[in-house]
């Protein structure tokens, strides 16, 4: 899983203990850029699912794989279970 923030809020989650929950957890941070950008080909990814309209229209496109538009709640339940409604 990847939260996509701002650095301004990555230094307050920082501040709080959010940020070791969460990378704890698997799941790393971006800061101040497009997930569109990020290199996703060596990861292996087959799905992605994302609460951004504009990551879900791109995706299939640019890197080869399905993409879902989901609520956040649905997001963090899909990278917890390893899949969604729409398939792995």
């Amino acid at each position: 899983m990847w939260v996509c923030t701002s650095r301004l809020i990555k230094s307050l989650a920082d501040t709080l203990g959010y940020s070791e929950i969460i990378e704890a957890s698997g799941a790393e941070i971006a800061c101040d850029t497009c997930p569109v950008l990020c290199p996703t080909l060596d990861r292996g990814y087959t799905t992605v699912v994302t609460n951004s309209a504009k990551l879900a229209n791109y995706v299939p496109g640019l890197w080869n794989v399905k993409s879902g538009l989901l609520q956040f709640e649905d997001c963090v339940q899909a990278a917890i279970h390893g899949s969604w409604g729409g398939g792995k």
